[in-house]
């Protein structure tokens, strides 16, 4: 007796087959769908940047004082002593303790380059310690250069400057970006024909700005009794912004 052949899809392992290809195409059609309703190829990327000006009110000074020889307990006691003095000048200058920050004593070996012997022989020490002096009164940024100058200071750093109202000028230079962002935007939206949507993203470049040195933001004078003046000049802060808009027909 003949037996008609089975068809292909009643077989239970091409049921099984059919199964998945179906699975599989719903879940490609709904990859697509969620690709077009998250398509980005209808924005646009637009950059802004704002600029405030301001004169700087405090600045932040880096220096240290060290002394070299053959005995460390000598060494010690004479950068205590210079250290101690300079600190007591700047207390008559009117800082208070809170903004004058001295940090500990650092040894460290020294050496030298012994030509006959061609190597490198000890030299003694260097002892060390630095100070970091606040000053929120640059009219006596002179008399302050002038007595850690007097009073043996080795290493004096550019004055970094600041103003008590960074962070305030910093979000008005973050609102002036933005809107330079947006009329950008609206200006190619129009040159374009097409609407301008909301925002979609938004980056800032950077982080919180820094202390400017110096000698950037501020020009010598001539020298007067009190060891030299010092003018402020304006301190630029400058934000810049990224911002995705949509685009809308």
């Amino acid at each position: 007796m003949n037996t008609a052949p089975t068809p292909y899809f009643a077989h239970p392992a091409s049921r099984l087959l059919l199964a998945a290809l179906v699975v599989l195409a719903l879940m490609s059609w709904s990859t697509v769908t969620v690709g077009r309703a998250d398509d980005r190829s209808h924005t646009m990327h637009v950059s802004g940047t704002g600029s405030v000006e301001l004169i700087p009110d405090r600045a932040l000074i880096p220096m240290g004082i060290n002394a070299r020889g053959e005995a460390i307990p000598e060494l010690q006691r004479e950068t205590d002593t210079r250290v101690t003095e300079l600190l007591s000048v700047f207390r008559e200058l009117g800082l208070p303790d809170a903004d004058m920050q001295a940090t500990d004593l650092r040894i460290a070996p020294r050496y030298r380059y012994d030509k006959s012997l061609q190597q490198s022989v000890p030299d003694g020490f260097e002892v060390s310690r630095e100070l970091r002096i606040t000053l929120r009164d640059l009219s006596l940024l002179g008399r302050v250069m002038t007595a850690a100058t007097e009073a043996g200071v080795n290493n004096i750093s550019p004055p970094q400057l600041s103003s008590s109202i960074h962070e305030e000028k910093y979000r008005e230079a973050l609102t002036l970006a933005v809107s330079q962002a947006r009329e950008r935007a609206q200006v190619l939206t129009g040159a374009a024909a097409v609407n301008l949507g909301p925002v979609i993203t938004m980056a800032v470049q950077g982080g919180r700005p820094r202390p400017e040195p110096m000698a950037m933001t501020m020009r010598a004078v001539a020298a007067d009794e009190a060891g030299g003046g010092y003018q402020a000049g304006e301190m630029t802060i400058t934000a810049t912004v990224h911002v995705e808009f949509a685009l809308l027909p």
